[in-house]
């Protein structure tokens, strides 16, 4: 597994978060099963975004990563479709990582993953 997602579940685990496998505790302290199937994300033009899929708890549930995310953190070469894509398949354990804190988080909403908080976990994940 990828030094920053180890990273990211020891700092999470500091922060009161805990996962066990697809099972991640949200704030509350409930129980969640957030699993990603393994499916090509969807690309679109007009808003720069791939779409990929969460299942929370057997419900499906629409995740976005923006173009900036990709590029900013992923090595994304550009925000043509080609190009986002493959930084999601080289990198797709870690934005998935970054979407399941989201998802236990914000209670399994729809969610937008960001540069903004795509660096707000990496930096966190960073702290031993």
């Amino acid at each position: 597994m990828h030094a920053a997602v180890d990273a990211l579940f020891r700092a999470r685990a500091r922060e009161g978060h805990r996962q066990r496998g697809p099972f991640t505790l949200n704030p509350e302290g409930q129980t969640m099963q957030i699993l990603f199937p393994d499916e090509v994300p969807e690309y679109s033009g007009p808003e720069l975004t791939l779409a990929f899929p969460a299942m929370i708890d057997g419900e499906r549930v629409e995740c976005t990563i923006t173009a900036a995310a990709l590029e900013d953190h992923f090595g994304a070469a550009s925000t043509r479709a080609e190009d986002m894509l493959d930084a999601f398949d080289h990198h797709r354990d870690r934005i998935e990582a970054v979407a399941r804190r989201l998802l236990s988080e914000t209670r399994a909403q729809c969610l937008v993953l960001r540069s903004g908080y795509v660096r707000f976990v990496q930096a966190h994940a960073v702290v031993s």
